[in-house]
């Protein structure tokens, strides 16, 4: 699972559990488990987060956030079709609410390797199972936005492009050495308001050869800060 990333969780003797006290701010500490917040969940709070994954849907707004001894926040993964439109990558309700969309009014503080991380939550790649028929108008594109492409019409050998997002992607090539997966564009602002966060784009599949049937998806984009 994307979201399992290091031993910690598993090697503590004491079990998961959250604890509240205190008012105005209430004080919340989340130990050793994963855990879910939903939106408006624990608003106004300090939010300290020891040795856990803390997966965030929706919109919040903490007083403060400690994250100790190797702590995740993170969000979880868009899903084709139900968090987003394929053909015109518009999110869903459910998609909206997968990205990290937060404010702390006093301080963050990260300590002991934990980290916030949305890697490979963005967009799917291009997938690696459609036939071999389509090959010669789409090889397996990216979604999203920026979806890299792999539309060559040659037999063997194409790479898909990489997903593009603050920048464009890598161009894809064909074997014989030219370009067979085409970048998009790039999208999205450095300085975009919460709400205009984006997620990152896939890459294009892999394409060895269409009678053989051997491919391969292409990565997942990032996901939204």
């Amino acid at each position: 699972s994307a979201l399992v990333y290091t031993s910690f969780l598993y090697s503590k003797k004491t079990k998961a559990a959250v604890s509240c006290v205190g008012a105005d701010p209430q004080t919340c500490t989340f130990s050793n488990g994963n855990f879910t917040i939903s939106e408006g969940q624990y608003d106004g709070a300090v939010i300290v987060v020891d040795a856990s994954v803390i997966t965030l849907s929706g919109q919040h707004k903490f007083k403060n956030l400690t994250m100790r001894n190797g702590s995740v926040l993170t969000h979880q993964v868009l899903s084709l079709n139900s968090d987003f439109n394929p053909a015109t990558s518009e999110l869903t309700a459910s998609g909206k609410q997968k990205k990290i969309h937060l404010i702390v009014d006093d301080n963050i503080s990260f300590e002991n390797n934990s980290r916030i991380t949305v890697d490979y939550l963005g967009y799917p790649g291009g997938e690696a199972s459609r036939p071999y028929a389509d090959c010669h108008t789409d090889c397996g594109s990216g979604y999203g936005p920026g979806g890299g492409g792999n539309n060559d019409s040659h037999d063997e050998w194409t790479r898909g492009a990489g997903g593009s997002y603050g920048g464009k992607g890598g161009e894809g090539t064909h074997y014989s050495g030219g370009y067979a997966g085409w970048a998009k564009p790039p999208y999205g602002k450095l300085l975009a308001n919460v709400d205009a966060a984006q997620h990152g784009s896939g890459g294009g599949s892999a394409f060895r050869h269409r009678h053989s049937e051997s491919r391969s998806p292409g990565g997942s984009g990032g996901g939204a800060i």
